[in-house]
């Protein structure tokens, strides 16, 4: 959409609203007068204070109808988020350079002023995308509700978490994958991903130690190893499951066939945690 466009459409809906105010005092001056006025040749009587009561009426109702535009069209959070949805589609679909801002604009249906109203540029639309798909990625962790957990259990829920995050957020691996490419460039302006694992980490080491401590876990495991694993165990399975699917002959996104490979992964991690 180039400015022309935005211009028109701007002049559109300002002439729009124009006319419908016009309307609107149109129609309530007949209902004012209507039954009011005499034969052509009679005096029209009709007391100033009916004609201030109905003014005030007017007044009030196009207020209202212009306060409640406003508030339903210029929401900037849901703008946002509206904006943010079709840019994630769009940048895991094309990647961060076959991304096009115009067809962000087109997916979340705004202007595409807005677009660089709060986000800046294109680069800086990709690191919000990026952010708010990390901050997916934690939230199914849930390592902040499992530390009270039992150790061989909090395992287990981080395992499975971690799987069924990739499979619910799709987008999430075409995000990776080109930021990957890029080598990490935008992330590393964002300080809220790049402290974003700490706690998880955190988490990790706390789960071993209590593991090892009780007996269930061995020693001498590192904790980013150990994460690491568990996300290469479910990322290699759903980012390659189109040629795998071809290669060995099976569907492996049917329900059964993710509950097999989940179990799997955690009889995997599990195993290698024994004593």
């Amino acid at each position: 959409m180039n400015s022309v466009d935005v211009a028109d459409r701007g002049a559109s809906v300002e002439g729009r609203l124009d006319v419908s105010q016009a309307g609107l005092v149109k129609r309530t001056d007949r209902h004012i007068f209507h039954g009011s006025t005499r034969s052509a040749n009679d005096e029209t009587t009709i007391s100033s204070s009916s004609i201030d009561r109905a003014g005030h009426g007017i007044r009030k109702e196009m207020t209202t109808r212009r306060t409640t535009a406003k508030s339903g069209a210029r929401d900037p959070n849901a703008t946002k988020a509206k904006i943010i949805d079709a840019a994630t589609r769009e940048f895991a679909l094309r990647g961060y350079d076959g991304a096009r801002v115009d067809a962000v604009v087109k997916r979340a249906r705004c202007n595409i002023n807005l677009v660089y109203h709060y986000f800046g540029n294109k680069e800086k639309l990709f690191i919000a995308v990026m952010e708010r798909a990390y901050s997916i990625v934690r939230s199914h962790h849930k390592d902040m509700e499992l530390r009270g957990a039992d150790p061989e259990e909090a395992m287990r829920q981080l395992i499975a978490s971690t799987f069924r995050m990739f499979i619910e957020s799709p987008e999430t691996i075409g995000l990776l994958v080109s930021e990957n490419i890029h080598r990490a460039r935008h992330i590393k302006n964002s300080p809220l991903i790049v402290s974003m694992y700490d706690a998880l980490l955190d988490f990790i080491r706390e789960t071993l130690d209590r593991g090892v401590a009780s007996g269930v876990f061995r020693a001498g495991v590192d904790p980013i190893d150990l994460f690491i694993s568990i996300n290469a165990e479910g990322y290699f399975y759903l980012s390659n499951r189109h040629t795998l699917s071809v290669i060995l002959h099976q569907d492996l996104m049917t329900p059964a066939r993710l509950r097999q490979r989940e179990q799997f992964i955690i009889d995997v991690i599990m195993g290698f945690l024994r004593p």
